[in-house]
């Protein structure tokens, strides 16, 4: 029952913050979101507790049930400030504009963190969104390298074709020749990379 409990109230937070961006305003929003959530929750367990206490009165529940409704409820109680202490760490992580992979990665270390006081799987997974987060930084880090690379062979390309025009005739160039001679040195200049 504590997992099924514990299980509804994650998705809940994450129906809620489906399809954020972690952009400061829409974090701000969504911790808002798991704040409303967590007071219809509450208000949700205030009629559930009238309701089961006139089901009660009339003997219509046995104290078996109203034990049990009785332990949910103290369920919810026991994990809603968790979940909202969660979001409240994920709204506050840093954020880098235009880097989606690694602010998730980021949201996911903030969220953990959070957790780690009561989460006994918090350390192996801080651990392996860390290892994640490097592999990311390595990836992104060889496509910025092999970006460069590829602008300065575009560079060397187009000053050997500047060479080049440079000693041609003028009444032999074409700009179909210009162009094909800079595709062939840019070409030529990339083959290295």
């Amino acid at each position: 029952m504590k997992k099924r409990i514990v299980c509804m109230m994650v998705l809940c937070l994450l129906v809620a913050g489906a399809g954020c961006l972690p952009d400061e305003i829409e974090m701000h929003n969504f911790t808002k979101q798991v704040v409303l959530l967590s007071d219809k929750v509450d208000a949700y367990q205030a009629e559930m507790g009238e309701v089961v206490n006139l089901l009660e009165a009339d003997n219509i529940l046995s104290k078996e049930i109203v034990e049990k409704i009785d332990k949910t409820n103290e369920e919810i109680d026991r994990i809603q400030p968790k979940i909202t202490e969660v979001a409240i760490a994920i709204r506050d992580a840093e954020y880098v504009s235009g880097d989606d992979a690694g602010n998730i990665i980021k949201g996911a270390k903030a969220g953990t963190a959070a957790t780690a006081s009561w989460n006994p799987y918090a350390a192996p997974m801080l651990l392996g969104l860390n290892l994640l987060e490097g592999v990311l930084l390595l990836i992104l880090r060889r496509k910025k390298n092999r970006e460069t690379k590829k602008r300065n062979a575009d560079k060397v390309g187009r000053e050997k074709t500047l060479r080049e025009i440079a000693t041609v005739d003028e009444g032999k160039l074409t700009a179909a020749a210009v162009k094909s001679l800079m595709f062939n040195n840019i070409g030529e200049a990339r083959k290295g990379i």
